[in-house]
């Protein structure tokens, strides 16, 4: 077996699958609150440019380690449309970032799955049922708790971090169809490599000198962001994602807490409802899939000829 294909081969080990998306939320968390410490007195380019930057480096090695037959490509055209919905999604959430409590921000970045199990019924044709149809209306309920349109109209930021989890959900399908032809390693640097050229040109144009200070954090936003990365896509070597997707709100515990450590924010009533809500409705999905799937596999094996 070719290195490449050993990588990319799925082994089953929840154990292992959970740690490396346990790892992966607290990095992506971390690599939030280094941005919020930026404090917005960067170009957004910028800040998305180091993110894509440094995280070459560890991409760089998990290359070197399985060769470079991990970048071959069948769908170039896949990999720019995904890097173009990818750069968006990203200059949205780190715009939003530094405008909004930590706990706010990842709190409507939860609705990523409930715009996911939407968008992969109406593109993918994948079946709703009429729970998960309830229960994605309740997730957004809880959406609408978060954003308070009750006391006015709703932030610049929050819509804005709205719209990247949009983005996100869009991406995730669109990845879902390269994964058909496309290993995960080729995906993922494929998509740094765009996000380099593409916010380094934009940054030419209104780059900001930072302190030696802020300059070792913008490393570090790309290196943290580049690992967590990795991790993420590990995790789903080893675990399915309906295992899986249940830890990604593991992130507003981290949030919370970096959240009060760094600005003392404490998340209001309405976040804290509206998150419970759209977690509760996340999770009603997850496991409704996940008792699909085994219902299939058993199906599948009881069907088999002995």
């Amino acid at each position: 077996m070719s290195p490449v294909a050993a990588h990319t081969t799925h082994v089953h080990d929840p154990r292992r699958a959970i740690a490396l998306k346990l790892v992966s939320v607290f990095l992506f968390t971390l690599m939030g609150v280094l941005i919020k410490l930026l404090d917005g007195h960067y170009p957004t380019s910028q800040v998305v440019f180091a993110r894509s930057f440094f995280a070459l480096i560890p991409l760089g090695l998990i290359v070197l380690m399985v060769g470079p037959k991990a970048l071959r490509t069948r769908r170039p055209l896949g990999h720019l449309g995904r890097g173009l919905l990818g750069l968006t999604a990203m200059i949205a959430s780190f715009y939003a970032l530094p405008r909004l409590p930590l706990a706010t921000f990842t709190t409507i970045s939860f609705t990523m799955p409930l715009f996911g199990a939407a968008l992969a019924a109406l593109v993918l044709k994948e079946k709703l049922s009429r729970h998960n149809l309830i229960a994605l209306l309740i997730g957004f309920c809880g959406v609408l708790l978060v954003l308070r349109p009750d006391l006015g109209s709703p932030g610049q930021a929050e819509l804005v971090a709205l719209a990247s989890a949009l983005l996100v959900a869009v991406v995730t399908v669109v990845v879902r169809q390269l994964t058909a032809t496309e290993n995960s390693i080729s995906i993922a640097v494929w998509f740094t490599v765009f996000c380099t050229l593409a916010s380094g040109s934009l940054m030419a144009f209104e780059f900001v000198l930072p302190s030696r200070h802020d300059a070792v954090v913008l490393v570090l936003i790309g290196l943290i962001g580049g690992v967590g990365q990795i991790a993420l896509t590990q995790s789903f070597r080893y675990g399915q994602v309906a295992l899986l997707g249940a830890f990604e709100y593991t992130s507003l515990i981290w949030a919370s807490l970096l959240g009060y450590f760094f600005w003392q924010e404490i998340p209001t009533l309405s976040i804290v409802s509206g998150a419970a809500i759209i977690m509760l409705s996340g999770l009603y999905m997850l496991t409704h899939a996940t008792r699909a799937m085994r219902r299939a596999a058993l199906s599948s094996a009881t069907s088999k000829p002995c």
